[in-house]
């Protein structure tokens, strides 16, 4: 474990809450895949992370009004091809939706998250349409005492409602819970405004996190090992 400023313990700590793509399921990857498809059939070159860069940067500005995650997605690919003067088809759009639905968990989630079963209660807090997380969720095999969509609240994280609708069915005080996500600007700073503790999964680069997490994490794997253990209720 990097730790965030010391190694604080929280006997109030019954839950552990995560961040579901990026944390969990590598999204980066799918999401790098479908665009390098869209290059590859007209024949042209990008670099990948530069594409990724700025499609995460159109699909987080389409957060808000909510709409449903799969017209996000399908608009947010729309866009970054049409920047290149390029059009979508509905059948890339359609496969860049059903694709989304096999992008595969982190190698580490599934042994770390059944250590932590023995300890804690589990839940995921997710920008995602139900039906599509729930199908994720079930690539992983493990399961969780609590699940929060997005559309459940109509609204996508940073906003305060997933957070508030998790400790609602959670019936968890704040600090209660621990939020373990990759996504500093979606999941950590709204996490810690709110009074949950919180954990950076450093899944690849990241500049420097304001307020700073609680704990930083390489991996799931450090996160079932190294955090401090407790009776799970």
């Amino acid at each position: 474990m990097i730790p965030a400023a010391n190694r604080p313990i929280f006997p109030a700590l019954r839950w552990i809450s995560f961040d579901c793509y990026g944390t969990l399921i590598d999204w980066e990857s799918g999401i790098r895949e479908a665009l390098a498809g869209a290059m590859r059939k007209r024949r042209l070159r990008a670099d990948a992370g530069r594409l990724f860069r700025r499609w995460e940067k159109i699909q987080y500005d389409l957060l808000d009004p909510y709409r449903s995650y799969r017209e996000v997605l399908k608009e947010s690919f729309r866009r970054l091809l049409r920047e290149k003067g390029m059009a979508v088809t509905p059948r890339e759009s359609l496969a860049l939706v059903k694709g989304l639905r096999d992008w595969r968990p982190f190698e580490d989630v599934r042994p770390s998250l059944e250590k932590l079963r023995e300890r804690y209660l589990l839940a995921v807090v997710s920008n995602m349409d139900r039906d599509l997380l729930e199908r994720t969720l079930g690539s992983i095999g493990v399961f969780f005492n609590a699940v929060v969509a997005a559309q459940d609240v109509r609204a996508y994280k940073p906003s305060d409602r997933p957070f508030l609708r998790l400790l609602e069915v959670a019936a968890a005080r704040p600090e209660e819970v621990l939020h373990c996500a990759f996504g500093v600007k979606y999941d950590l700073g709204v996490a810690h405004r709110l009074g949950l503790r919180t954990a950076l999964i450093q899944r690849g680069p990241v500049g420097r996190v304001r307020p700073a997490p609680d704990f930083v994490f390489r991996n799931l794997r450090e996160l079932a090992d190294l955090l401090p253990r407790q009776h799970r209720p």
